[in-house]
């Protein structure tokens, strides 16, 4: 036994050797995890580096692959059967390519339930280098089906045309009388004046004939389109009556700002907005409205509100597009092709480092007064209750001046003025009658918080296309405290003793969660205004203050009744609602206390 034991241990290799193995061993196995990592980063798809030519293909239809020359760029991977096993979890995940690294697709099925943002109006800059040497492209796009075959598909060419930006608009072939697959327009991308966007209409409707729900038939908008803002007066001469026949307008200059453009069709009737959103793209087929149920629209028509910075170009097209409508009590849903519009980026702005938009309200009562930034007048002979347009200003600081009728000042105050925000001075009277500015910074950005705590704040906010928000404010000296609801003293804007709504003070502007939100579902509503204190809230109703009713937020009446439709409950905004003026008896009647709304986006 010992003369075994002896022998192991002499067959035993020298310890210097075990350690240099056993290094050997650890630097072999961080070797192979190093060359792991390496393969997975080269394993990377590669991306389109190359030049991009100015050359877009915008796709109106829904493609999802492409051909180009012959080489497929995008994935050709067919989606999933909803009776696949693994549908629920993977169906809407897609390979990467090179052209189109993202998802391996061209655009998106925009009506997919998944797809929120729509991607309708799919933008694609051709990269310079898939054109010939000749300057030619041939494309065919594919819609594929689960059976891994196309079935839509178009061919077209198209060529690099030097010095010229080019958009191809792809459609319908019906859209164009069999005369094209595309349409071919050419953007601008040259600067605007100091503090304005750009911005055209390009009519390609189409007569799509009689369509029904048991709502009756779809709106026929075929003809004639004009562009106009939220109240329904026309943007430009250029932009109104664009006919299908000449399809394409001038450009106009607009200032920067928060707009809802609405396109009327040759009727006067609102058309409405093309989008994937699961509830915005079901339409009423008779009024083109939000329906709340198969009998009941909204008469609120989907036009989305955004902001358009300086420097910015854009082309508002209408087209025949998917929206979806109601076909029966239980709300299921089916769809089919409206003339429909879409707002589409020519040119991205640049970030605005330079401008802000200011306006200014009179508040004081018995005068009329002008509002001036460092000596520079806004506009002259502002009534009291009456506000100023909106002006552009370069960031900076300014000396914020409002005075009467003769040039006295009446009250000021220095304001710093931030680019991309929006202000208002609001002058109202102290308890002695003598003038105060307050400023109020407007959030036109739709964004709603949601409340949520995480590191990135990546789901804390939801954004509204379409939203319907009103902030208060007390300038009445005469009501230490007011509180702001809903009919018969409901609370208003969610929890009870909401400082944004109860116990306002004069002049104090809540600045912590100051919006109160609505739908286009609401049917009615009244804006009550409460004597309150600290103890009790709402407190003693203000009767001798008018009430605000819903359709007190309708700007122009006229957009709906010269159209023969039904007016909606309100329409959509960004409001701001105050209480002006004086109680007591002695007050004269126009200076009495009451409600003014002003509307911030146009």
């Amino acid at each position: 036994m010992f003369e075994k034991v002896n022998l192991k241990i002499e067959n035993q290799p020298d310890r210097r050797w075990l350690c240099l193995l056993t290094l050997f061993s650890l630097l072999l196995v961080l070797s192979c995890k190093k060359d792991k990592a390496d393969f997975q980063r080269d394993s990377a798809i590669e991306r389109v580096t190359g030049e991009l030519s100015h050359t877009r293909i915008i796709d109106l239809y829904g493609y999802d692959q492409v051909i180009a020359n012959g080489d497929s760029l995008t994935n050709f991977v067919a989606p999933l059967e909803p009776t696949d096993p693994l549908y629920k979890k993977n169906h809407y995940k897609f390979p990467g390519t090179k052209y189109f690294p993202e998802d391996g697709r061209f655009g998106n099925s925009w009506w997919s339930g998944e797809n929120f943002d729509g991607k309708v109006g799919y933008i694609w800059r051709v990269p310079k280098s898939l054109f010939r040497s000749d300057n030619s492209l041939d494309l065919e796009l594919q819609i594929l089906g689960t059976n891994r075959l196309p079935y839509e598909k178009t061919n077209f060419s198209i060529a690099l045309e030097k010095n010229r930006n080019m958009d191809y608009y792809v459609v319908p072939e019906p859209v164009l009388g069999g005369k094209g697959k595309y349409f071919a327009a050419e953007r601008d991308e040259t600067v605007s004046k100091p503090g304005y966007f750009k911005i055209r209409v390009i009519n390609l409707t189409y007569l799509l004939g009689q369509r029904s729900n048991f709502n009756g038939p779809f709106e026929e908008h075929y003809g004639d389109i004009t562009l106009t803002y939220a109240n329904g007066l026309p943007v430009s001469d250029a932009t109104s009556n664009v006919d299908p026949a000449k399809k394409v307008s001038e450009y106009v200059e607009v200032p920067y700002g928060t707009y809802q453009f609405k396109v009327l069709s040759h009727l006067g009737r609102e058309i409405s907005g093309a989008t994937g959103n699961n509830v915005y793209r079901i339409l009423d087929p008779p009024s083109s409205s939000l329906p709340r149920s198969i009998f009941d629209p909204s008469n609120v028509v989907y036009a989305p509100i955004q902001t358009y910075q300086p420097g910015g170009v854009y082309t508002i097209i209408v087209t025949p597009l998917p929206c979806e409508f109601i076909i029966n009590e239980l709300g299921y849903t089916d769809s089919k092709y409206q003339n429909l519009f879409k707002i589409i980026e020519d040119k991205e702005p640049p970030v605005n480092m330079s401008y802000a938009r200011v306006q200014g309200v009179n508040a004081l009562p018995g005068q009329t007064v002008s509002f001036r930034l460092n000596g520079v007048s806004m506009e002259n002979n502002i009534k009291y209750g009456e506000y100023s347009k909106y002006q552009i200003k370069e960031n900076g600081k300014y000396q914020v001046e409002a005075v009467d009728a003769g040039g006295k000042v009446l009250a000021q105050l220095e304001q710093s003025l931030d680019a991309r925000m929006n202000y208002t001075f609001w002058l109202y009277p102290a308890a002695d009658g003598t003038g105060r500015i307050s400023v109020s910074s407007n959030d036109l950005s739709g964004d709603l918080h949601m409340g949520n705590s995480e590191d990135d704040g990546s789901f804390g906010y939801q954004h509204y296309t379409l939203p319907f928000s009103k902030r208060f404010f007390n300038f009445c000296p005469d009501l230490p405290y007011l509180t702001i609801t809903t009919n018969n003293g409901q609370v208003i804007g969610g929890a009870k003793d909401n400082p944004a709504v109860y116990n306002l003070k004069p002049g104090e502007l809540p600045a912590y969660f100051p919006y109160t939100w609505g739908d286009w579902k609401i049917k009615s509503y009244e804006i009550l205004a409460y004597r309150s204190t600290p103890q009790v809230t709402p407190g003693i109703w203000a009767d001798d203050i008018k009430v605000l009713t819903n359709d007190n937020f309708i700007a122009r009446k006229e957009l709906y009744t010269s159209s023969s439709k039904k007016l909606p409950a309100h329409e959509p905004g960004v409001y701001s609602v105050a209480l002006i003026g004086r109680t007591g008896n002695q007050v004269p009647a126009e200076f009495k206390a009451k409600m003014i709304f002003i509307k911030h986006n146009q």
